[in-house]
C-alpha cells in the first residue's frame, strides 16, 4: 500500500526524470550541445541509452542535474541581456 508521501515522491521523480531526459537531448536555451555542459557526452547516446542513464540516477542527483541546468539557463540569459562593458583606454588598431 502506497502512502501519500511515497506517492508524492514518485511523482517528483517522474517529473525530474522527464526534465532530465529533455535536458539530455540538447540545451533548452539554444538547442545545441555545448562542450562545457556536463551532459555533452551523454547527448551523443541514443535515446534508449539516455533513458537508461537517467533512470539510474538517484533522486538527489536528478534534483541537482535539473537545478544545475536551471541555474545555467538563468545565468546565460542574464549575460545575454547585460550590456557589454567598454574597455577604457583601448583604441582599435586602425591604419591611417
Amino acid at each position: 500500500m502506497k502512502t501519500k508521501a511515497s506517492g508524492a515522491k514518485a511523482g517528483v521523480r517522474v517529473r525530474l526524470e522527464s526534465k532530465a531526459l529533455t535536458l539530455s537531448a540538447n540545451c533548452p536555451l539554444d538547442h545545441t550541445n555545448p562542450i562545457t555542459c556536463p551532459l555533452h557526452d551523454l547527448r551523443r547516446l541514443s535515446e534508449p541509452d539516455r533513458q537508461k542513464w537517467v533512470k539510474g540516477l538517484t533522486l538527489p542527483d536528478l534534483r541537482y542535474l535539473v537545478l544545475y541546468h536551471e541555474t545555467c539557463a538563468i545565468e546565460r540569459q542574464r549575460q545575454a541581456t547585460r550590456p557589454r562593458q567598454r574597455r577604457v583606454g583601448k583604441t582599435p588598431n586602425v591604419e591611417r
